[in-house]
């Protein structure tokens, strides 16, 4: 199976986890040193990011926990619809967040200028 569905069922597996795969997720972010935004709505990591090895460790801790939810997710065909969606004319509002240390570094590194 390739890294994208790997990525996809994973994805898929945790929209529809009702909790109980929460715990091995943060173990196993925190064992391997997984880089994380957290903030109020949960915990978030980049899937597409991940080394080949960490991924395939994710997947198998997942699939064990979930081997009816994979096996029907497997047997499904994916499509991709495109969606025209009116624009949306008003005032922009402004939105306060909460930012984390790696939030703030982050957005400081985005600000310098990098000349070759």
């Amino acid at each position: 199976m390739n890294r994208n569905d790997k990525i996809k069922i994973i994805t898929s597996i945790l929209d529809n986890n009702d909790g109980q795969i929460t715990e091995y997720m943060l173990d196993i972010i925190t064992s391997q040193n997984i880089e994380h935004t957290i903030n109020k709505n949960g915990v978030f990591i980049n899937l597409s990011v991940l080394s080949g090895d960490i991924l395939d460790y994710i997947y198998s801790v997942i699939i064990n926990i979930n081997t009816d939810i994979t096996t029907h997710l497997l047997g499904k065909e994916t499509t991709t619809n495109e969606y025209n969606s009116p624009v949306v004319i008003g005032a922009p509002g402004k939105d306060n967040i909460s930012l984390q240390v790696v939030d703030k570094q982050l957005l400081t590194l985005s600000n310098h200028s990098l000349t070759i």
